[in-house]
């Protein structure tokens, strides 16, 4: 091995070394949050993967190791599965992973974007925001597959992060073209977002609003 070589071998070292040394100092710009139902388990996204790690502190471990981003986790709720939204195919589809790890298996197939926000207390199904008709709207589907359900958008609003009652009997959502992005935060316009509680029980669609932000 020339001296050339050498030194080109010592350097990728060192700089893996470097990499590695620093990656299990600390861990920078994780997102996405997401506590268990037991609440000693949290999952986020960091480095485009979704990890776990105890809630007490402690080594996180990667459950998803992929080129393409992964986000967004939420536990189901006997804490033994995560969802969460991926860009593998081009657009974000939702994938379901056990919470000990392996091999992930896909929830939606679409040429629309499809972002996972939650779970029926069943486990039996989950919540997702879709642009599938060409507006945002909240779907739920089967965790074992088949066409998904529409949920709002019956007016051709634009609706997302639904999250469900433990009892199933109510969805709350945010309502409005912003959807209250965070770098939105202290827009007052039109696009402001709104969060609204829809009562699944009713025979009619009646949301009723619970926030009303100024819109000047």
């Amino acid at each position: 091995m020339n001296p050339k070589s050498r030194t080109m071998i010592v350097f990728i070292l060192l700089s893996l070394a470097i990499s590695v040394a620093a990656y299990a100092d600390e861990i920078r710009y994780a997102r996405y949050p997401a506590l268990s139902p037991d609440g000693r388990t949290i999952a986020f996204t960091y480095m485009g993967d979704i990890w776990t790690v105890p809630s007490s502190g402690g080594e996180a471990e990667r459950l998803t190791v992929h080129d393409a981003e992964d986000i967004e986790p939420h536990f189901s709720p006997d804490g033994t599965k995560i969802l969460f939204s991926s860009r593998r195919f081009n657009n974000w589809d939702l994938f379901i992973i056990p919470v000990r790890g392996g091999y992930p298996r896909q929830l939606t197939v679409s040429s629309a974007w499809d972002i996972g926000t939650g779970w029926f207390a069943g486990g039996d199904s989950v919540l997702f925001t879709s642009g599938r008709e060409g507006w945002r709207d909240i779907f739920k589907m089967s965790v074992t597959g088949g066409a998904p359900i529409k949920l709002t958008g019956y007016i051709r609003e634009q609706e997302g992060q639904g999250r469900m009652s433990s009892d199933g009997k109510y969805l709350l959502f945010s309502h409005g073209s912003g959807l209250g992005r965070w770098w939105r935060r202290d827009l007052k316009g039109g696009r402001n977002s709104d969060i609204f509680l829809l009562d699944r029980t009713a025979d009619e669609f009646i949301s009723r609003r619970l926030t009303d932000f100024a819109e000047g």
